[in-house]
Protein backbone atom coordinates (compact mmCIF):
# COMPACT_ATOMS: atom_id res chain seq x y z
CA UNK A 1 0.00 0.00 0.00
CA UNK A 2 2.84 2.11 0.00
CA UNK A 3 2.61 2.66 -3.55
CA UNK A 4 -0.63 4.95 -3.46
CA UNK A 5 0.82 7.06 -1.15
CA UNK A 6 3.55 7.83 -3.24
CA UNK A 7 1.62 8.88 -6.38
CA UNK A 8 0.82 12.43 -7.05
CA UNK A 9 -2.88 12.59 -7.33
CA UNK A 10 -4.54 13.56 -11.07
CA UNK A 11 -5.80 17.33 -11.41
CA UNK A 12 -8.49 17.36 -14.34
CA UNK A 13 -8.70 20.26 -15.91
CA UNK A 14 -11.46 22.98 -15.36
CA UNK A 15 -11.79 25.07 -17.74
CA UNK A 16 -11.02 24.49 -22.21
CA UNK A 17 -7.74 24.67 -23.24
CA UNK A 18 -6.70 27.72 -25.39
CA UNK A 19 -6.42 25.55 -28.18
CA UNK A 20 -9.58 23.99 -28.90
CA UNK A 21 -11.50 26.93 -29.90
CA UNK A 22 -14.87 28.34 -28.92
CA UNK A 23 -17.19 25.21 -28.81
CA UNK A 24 -19.84 26.82 -26.63
CA UNK A 25 -23.03 27.57 -28.88
CA UNK A 26 -23.84 31.02 -29.91
CA UNK A 27 -27.34 30.88 -27.75
CA UNK A 28 -26.80 28.34 -24.58
CA UNK A 29 -30.15 26.44 -24.12
CA UNK A 30 -30.08 26.99 -20.60
CA UNK A 31 -28.99 30.28 -18.21
CA UNK A 32 -25.82 30.25 -16.66
CA UNK A 33 -26.90 31.22 -13.60
CA UNK A 34 -30.35 29.07 -13.45
CA UNK A 35 -30.74 25.55 -14.65
CA UNK A 36 -33.71 26.22 -16.10
CA UNK A 37 -33.94 25.78 -19.90
CA UNK A 38 -34.65 28.85 -21.89
CA UNK A 39 -37.32 28.80 -24.54
CA UNK A 40 -35.96 29.77 -28.16
CA UNK A 41 -37.03 32.75 -29.77
CA UNK A 42 -40.17 32.31 -31.83
CA UNK A 43 -39.36 31.26 -36.07
CA UNK A 44 -34.90 30.15 -35.05
CA UNK A 45 -36.09 26.76 -34.43
CA UNK A 46 -38.39 24.83 -36.11
CA UNK A 47 -40.87 22.78 -34.04
CA UNK A 48 -42.20 19.00 -34.94
CA UNK A 49 -45.40 19.23 -36.62
CA UNK A 50 -47.80 16.74 -37.74
CA UNK A 51 -47.83 17.82 -41.52
CA UNK A 52 -44.57 19.31 -43.49
CA UNK A 53 -43.99 22.85 -42.82
CA UNK A 54 -41.92 25.33 -45.11
CA UNK A 55 -39.19 25.43 -42.24
CA UNK A 56 -39.46 21.45 -42.25
CA UNK A 57 -38.54 21.62 -46.48
CA UNK A 58 -35.93 23.90 -45.65
CA UNK A 59 -34.67 22.18 -43.43
CA UNK A 60 -34.49 18.28 -45.65
CA UNK A 61 -33.13 20.58 -48.68
CA UNK A 62 -29.41 19.67 -49.55
CA UNK A 63 -27.67 23.06 -50.71
CA UNK A 64 -24.56 21.25 -52.92
CA UNK A 65 -27.19 18.58 -54.35
CA UNK A 66 -27.09 20.63 -57.78
CA UNK A 67 -23.59 21.30 -57.33
CA UNK A 68 -23.09 18.06 -57.24
CA UNK A 69 -25.36 17.11 -59.98
CA UNK A 70 -23.78 19.42 -62.42
CA UNK A 71 -20.22 18.17 -62.01
CA UNK A 72 -21.14 14.73 -62.57
CA UNK A 73 -22.92 15.48 -65.88
CA UNK A 74 -25.25 13.74 -67.41
CA UNK A 75 -25.71 9.83 -67.51
CA UNK A 76 -25.69 7.76 -70.75
CA UNK A 77 -28.06 4.95 -69.73
CA UNK A 78 -27.75 1.84 -72.25
CA UNK A 79 -28.82 -1.31 -70.18
CA UNK A 80 -32.14 -1.49 -72.13
CA UNK A 81 -30.48 -2.59 -75.64
CA UNK A 82 -28.30 -4.60 -73.78
CA UNK A 83 -30.64 -6.21 -72.34
CA UNK A 84 -32.48 -6.72 -75.53
CA UNK A 85 -29.57 -8.29 -77.17
CA UNK A 86 -29.53 -10.96 -74.40
CA UNK A 87 -32.74 -11.93 -74.39
CA UNK A 88 -32.50 -12.16 -77.74
CA UNK A 89 -29.51 -14.44 -78.15
CA UNK A 90 -30.65 -16.47 -75.32
CA UNK A 91 -34.01 -16.86 -77.68
CA UNK A 92 -31.77 -18.28 -80.27
CA UNK A 93 -29.95 -20.85 -78.01
CA UNK A 94 -33.02 -22.45 -76.23
CA UNK A 95 -34.95 -22.20 -79.72
CA UNK A 96 -32.07 -24.12 -81.32
CA UNK A 97 -31.79 -26.91 -78.40
CA UNK A 98 -35.44 -27.22 -78.58
CA UNK A 99 -35.68 -27.68 -82.00
CA UNK A 100 -32.21 -29.99 -81.62
CA UNK A 101 -33.72 -32.11 -78.96
CA UNK A 102 -36.94 -32.58 -81.45
CA UNK A 103 -34.73 -33.81 -84.15
CA UNK A 104 -33.20 -36.67 -81.51
CA UNK A 105 -36.72 -37.68 -80.57
CA UNK A 106 -38.64 -37.74 -83.87
CA UNK A 107 -39.09 -41.18 -85.08
CA UNK A 108 -37.99 -40.07 -88.41
CA UNK A 109 -34.39 -39.38 -89.44
CA UNK A 110 -32.95 -35.88 -90.86
CA UNK A 111 -31.17 -36.33 -93.80
CA UNK A 112 -27.37 -35.65 -93.32
CA UNK A 113 -27.68 -35.16 -89.41
CA UNK A 114 -26.24 -37.01 -86.89
CA UNK A 115 -26.03 -37.36 -82.97
CA UNK A 116 -22.22 -37.10 -81.74
CA UNK A 117 -22.53 -40.63 -80.48
CA UNK A 118 -23.56 -42.26 -83.80
CA UNK A 119 -21.09 -40.21 -85.76
CA UNK A 120 -18.18 -41.85 -83.62
CA UNK A 121 -19.98 -45.28 -84.45
CA UNK A 122 -19.81 -44.06 -87.66
CA UNK A 123 -16.47 -43.47 -88.11
CA UNK A 124 -15.06 -46.45 -86.28
CA UNK A 125 -16.86 -48.86 -89.21
CA UNK A 126 -15.54 -46.04 -91.70
CA UNK A 127 -12.21 -47.84 -90.44
CA UNK A 128 -12.96 -51.87 -91.42
CA UNK A 129 -15.06 -51.25 -94.18
CA UNK A 130 -14.48 -51.80 -97.89
CA UNK A 131 -14.97 -49.03 -100.73
CA UNK A 132 -18.49 -51.05 -101.63
CA UNK A 133 -19.59 -50.91 -98.56
CA UNK A 134 -18.85 -47.34 -97.59
CA UNK A 135 -22.07 -45.83 -99.78
CA UNK A 136 -24.49 -48.51 -98.20
CA UNK A 137 -22.90 -47.59 -94.15
CA UNK A 138 -23.94 -43.67 -95.30
CA UNK A 139 -26.85 -44.61 -96.33
CA UNK A 140 -27.71 -46.27 -93.16
CA UNK A 141 -27.09 -43.32 -91.13
CA UNK A 142 -28.55 -40.83 -93.42
CA UNK A 143 -25.99 -39.14 -95.00
CA UNK A 144 -25.08 -38.03 -98.91
CA UNK A 145 -21.72 -39.59 -100.25
CA UNK A 146 -20.65 -36.50 -100.54
CA UNK A 147 -21.49 -35.23 -97.03
CA UNK A 148 -19.90 -38.19 -95.82
CA UNK A 149 -16.43 -37.86 -97.60
CA UNK A 150 -16.20 -34.40 -96.59
CA UNK A 151 -16.66 -35.27 -92.51
CA UNK A 152 -14.49 -38.26 -93.01
CA UNK A 153 -11.64 -35.77 -94.61
CA UNK A 154 -11.53 -33.75 -91.74
CA UNK A 155 -12.37 -35.04 -88.78
CA UNK A 156 -12.32 -38.81 -87.87
CA UNK A 157 -12.46 -41.30 -84.42
CA UNK A 158 -9.48 -41.70 -81.80
CA UNK A 159 -7.05 -44.74 -82.26
CA UNK A 160 -4.80 -45.30 -80.67
CA UNK A 161 -1.31 -46.51 -82.08
CA UNK A 162 1.03 -49.52 -81.95
CA UNK A 163 3.62 -48.24 -79.12
CA UNK A 164 2.93 -47.99 -75.61
CA UNK A 165 4.23 -44.70 -73.87
CA UNK A 166 3.55 -45.90 -70.35
CA UNK A 167 1.66 -48.35 -68.18
CA UNK A 168 0.27 -48.38 -64.89
CA UNK A 169 -2.11 -49.91 -62.35
CA UNK A 170 -5.35 -48.65 -60.92
CA UNK A 171 -6.13 -49.25 -56.89
CA UNK A 172 -8.83 -52.18 -58.68
CA UNK A 173 -6.41 -53.90 -60.12
CA UNK A 174 -6.82 -52.82 -64.15
CA UNK A 175 -3.98 -51.78 -65.99
CA UNK A 176 -3.81 -48.74 -68.21
CA UNK A 177 -1.27 -47.75 -71.31
CA UNK A 178 -0.87 -44.83 -72.85
CA UNK A 179 -0.44 -44.66 -76.48
CA UNK A 180 0.10 -42.07 -78.79
CA UNK A 181 -3.27 -41.35 -81.05
CA UNK A 182 -2.87 -41.83 -84.66
CA UNK A 183 -4.96 -41.66 -87.30
CA UNK A 184 -6.38 -44.30 -89.67
CA UNK A 185 -7.65 -44.54 -92.94
CA UNK A 186 -9.87 -46.68 -94.09
CA UNK A 187 -8.60 -49.70 -96.50
CA UNK A 188 -9.65 -47.35 -99.22
CA UNK A 189 -9.08 -43.91 -98.76
CA UNK A 190 -11.21 -42.47 -101.46
CA UNK A 191 -14.18 -42.29 -99.49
Amino acid sequence: MGNAASKSTRKLPTKPPAWSGARSPVNPPYSETSNRVLQPHAGTMPRASETKTQEIYADGKDPHLLINLSRIGPVDVKHAAKSLETSNSIRKSVEALRESEAEALAPSRTRNRLLVTELVDLLEERKTTSREKMEALAAKYGLDTQVFQTIAKHVNSPSGGQTVISRSLTEEGEQLMLTKAVWVNPPNPNI
